[in-house]
């Protein structure tokens, strides 16, 4: 976090000045969720920028009102960070309604759930439909074990929510996606040459072709672990190009 430390005139015409010393977030991994919301506000441009500096230093609007135009434009230079998807391993949002996202690192989250979160979010990122934002977060939080059968009715609930909480929990995986590129590089790259990379049949694709009857036929392969099975199609691949060379 950014020390930051803020006077301004509570009166404009008198000369007394009041002092604010705060922190602003200094990349996403320090973002709460309502910061990550403005953040999101910020892509979908549905946010000005006092509510903006309002949200990353947690300080009352009428405040930020004060601000002079320097001020407020030094602040808003401290979301440069914004430009660069880096990686992330959690969801920041724990919960959503009743609903209970992923453990930090997508601990014990199984492979289906991945696999179709993974459909839905490409199809979110192409065509912007909020059945499919809904039925993408619906395959990460959800409560008891997961079955896909569930997503539709899952998906219905979370349509409530707020939609920029929403779309913050989209942007919030496209950086889990960066983590996860960075930590299996071989099998999203396999998976990328595969074309639609983030499709279920794309990841059923790979899964089948790196691993034949190894996995895929096994009637429980859904419920294993996404990192039991991302793990093991990158050493599967790894060995196969060692094995060509």
């Amino acid at each position: 976090m950014i020390p930051v430390k803020i006077a301004y005139r509570p009166v404009a015409f008198l000369p007394f000045q009041r002092k604010v010393d705060t922190r602003f977030p200094s990349g996403w991994a320090e973002l709460s969720p309502k910061q990550l919301v403005a953040a999101a506000s910020i892509f979908k441009e549905s946010i000005s920028d006092d509510r903006v500096i309002r949200a990353m230093l947690d300080i009352p609007i009428r405040t930020v009102r004060k601000l002079t135009p320097f001020q407020k434009y030094r602040l808003i230079e401290l979301l440069s960070f914004l430009g660069h998807y880096t990686p992330y391993h959690e969801f920041i949002i724990p919960e959503v309604g009743q609903l209970t996202g992923p453990k930090s690192r997508l601990k014990d989250e199984p492979f289906a759930a991945f696999m179709f979160a993974e459909n839905y979010f490409d199809r979110y990122a192409r065509h912007f439909g909020s059945d499919d934002l809904c039925r993408f977060i619906g395959c990460f939080y959800w409560q008891g074990p997961f079955d896909e059968k569930d997503i539709v009715s899952r998906a219905a609930l979370i349509s409530k929510t707020e939609p920029m909480v929403l779309e913050a929990i989209f942007l919030n995986y496209r950086l889990i996606r960066e983590w996860l590129a960075v930590s299996y590089p071989t099998v999203f790259h396999v998976a990328e040459e595969a074309g639609e990379m983030n499709s279920t049949s794309s990841w059923l694709d790979v899964l089948d072709a790196i691993v034949g009857d190894n996995i895929i036929h096994q009637v429980d392969y859904a419920r294993l672990p996404v990192h039991t099975v991302l793990r093991f199609l990158n050493n599967r691949i790894k060995t196969r190009k060692h094995g060509k060379s």
